[in-house]
């Protein structure tokens, strides 16, 4: 196994997948982005190709399945592309069977690429080359954090076919500069509005200008995704006071970074979480923490719960 998501593990292709691709690389349906189903020989040489590719480069294109049945759902993994200005990048590539397209599952599986590109590989950017009118595709890109940088053109089966060049790269997580507090307080003005919103207006509003000397005064840090903040997270010791994401990056992984940033560098941790707040619950609950106790917060008279963490607890 390369690697696991919630849903799915990724493995090597092997001659036993042959079968496998064919029911993708053989489906025009899936194919119309290659505008043709591939004959036998076709797939063998695509078979053939990924098997080198583990020898050459150490990655490739995977088989994608379902844990717990095992079965094939597609192909997805890490490929070396000639981008059209002499370079060669990293591209992050994705063929389902149609059988099993509006899972979900492309994009869970290239988020797992990424991120084994990012902290495994240690590869600072990644790419997704994708048809100009394959806009599914597309869509799995965005979602997948990455943006539109430029355009190239790929000679395929005698026609050229555009091609948008989609590029994400590795956040860093550093200290908080005051030069960042004001995008900070954006980040918690609009996740208190989007999460919290049982709650007042009027009271974040009166809670903004403390929140404000707290952050200054507060362990803060950031994820940047090259000098842009797409989230922080603050901590007092080992008590979390809050993790919040751009609204752009939400469910790309940055909020599960800061979080695993907190807990590389504690024994234990604790937050507050209200009890509304299911989603936040989800999330913490998938990164090991467990209820503590129920009580109501003294400031909003709202229920929450204390949730925490250590080394040594089981998830």
């Amino acid at each position: 196994m390369i690697f696991e998501t919630e849903r799915l593990y990724l493995r090597r292709l092997t001659q036993d997948d042959f079968g496998n691709l064919c029911t993708i690389l053989q489906d025009e349906i899936a194919m119309y982005a290659y505008e043709h189903a591939f004959s036998d020989t076709e797939v063998q040489e695509w078979l053939d190709r990924q098997i080198v590719r583990y020898q050459m480069d150490g990655f490739g294109l995977w088989a994608v399945l379902l844990k717990g049945t095992n079965t094939f759902v597609g192909q997805a993994g890490l490929t070396m592309q000639e981008i059209g200005d002499g370079r060669r990048v990293v591209e992050i590539g994705y063929l389902f069977r149609q059988d099993y397209w509006h899972n979900g599952y492309a994009t869970e599986a290239a988020q797992g690429c990424k991120q084994y590109a990012f902290e495994i590989l240690g590869i600072p950017e990644v790419y997704s080359i994708i048809r100009d009118n394959n806009f599914a595709s597309q869509r799995v890109a965005k979602r997948n954090g990455m943006q539109a940088v430029g355009m190239m053109v790929k000679h395929y089966q005698g026609i050229d076919m555009p091609h948008i060049l989609f590029c994400v790269k590795k956040d860093r997580i550093e200290r908080m500069k005051p030069c960042q507090l004001d995008t900070c307080m954006a980040l918690w003005q609009h996740g208190n509005q989007q999460a919290h919103a049982f709650i007042s207006e009027a009271y974040w509003k009166e809670a903004a200008a403390s929140v404000r000397e707290q952050l200054l005064e507060s362990e803060i840090w950031v994820a940047l995704e090259e000098e842009t903040v797409r989230g922080f997270v603050g901590l007092q010791r080992d008590y979390i006071a809050g993790i919040f994401v751009d609204s752009s990056h939400q469910g790309k992984g940055v909020g599960s970074r800061l979080l695993t940033f907190c807990q590389n560098h504690h024994h234990t941790l604790s937050l507050e979480v209200y009890e509304k707040n299911e989603r936040a619950i989800r999330f913490y609950r998938r990164h090991g923490f467990q209820i503590a106790e129920r009580h109501i917060d003294d400031a909003t008279g709202q229920p929450a719960y204390r949730m925490t963490w250590a080394e040594n607890m089981q998830a």
